[in-house]
């Protein structure tokens, strides 16, 4: 995987620190939403703090996302890391951003329409959870 963060907004875990239940929003873009099973897609990730505390946590996966067929019922969940290390702990002031964009490998689910849903699960941290973006229409032609 590859993990390029954009316009981040890090710092350690600060006393004061808020714990709110959903601090934040998700939403998540795809290079492309015409895709073949087996591609490498870039989804850019936008992570944005919707209190006014900042709020800190740890990613346990800077790539997580639900594949699913629409015509095939079939779904695959991605996930590409299950820890939180240092380099994972992150904290977005008030109204800001976390922008990332990760590489990921498309699942073999089924051609034809699908939906791609993008996920950010903290483990550790000050805010521990899940957010999730809304699913996005894609259409998963097979591989050549």
């Amino acid at each position: 995987m590859a993990l390029i963060l954009v316009g981040c907004a890090t710092a350690p875990v600060e006393k004061g620190d808020t714990l709110p239940a959903n601090p934040f929003t998700l939403r998540v873009q795809l290079a492309s939403t015409s895709l073949m099973a087996g591609q490498t897609v870039d989804v850019t990730y936008t992570l944005t703090n919707i209190t006014g505390d900042s709020v800190s946590g740890c990613a346990a996966d800077w790539a997580g996302c639900f594949v699913w067929s629409q015509r095939a019922g079939r779904t695959s969940v991605i996930r590409t890391n299950q820890t939180c290390e240092g380099k994972d702990m992150f904290r977005v002031p008030p109204g800001a951003t976390l922008t990332w964009t990760a590489s990921v490998e498309l699942p073999s689910v089924g051609v034809g329409p699908a939906k791609f849903e993008g996920w950010l699960d903290s483990i550790d941290g000050l805010w521990v959870g899940e957010v999730h973006s809304q699913a996005v229409d894609v259409t998963i032609d097979s591989a050549q």
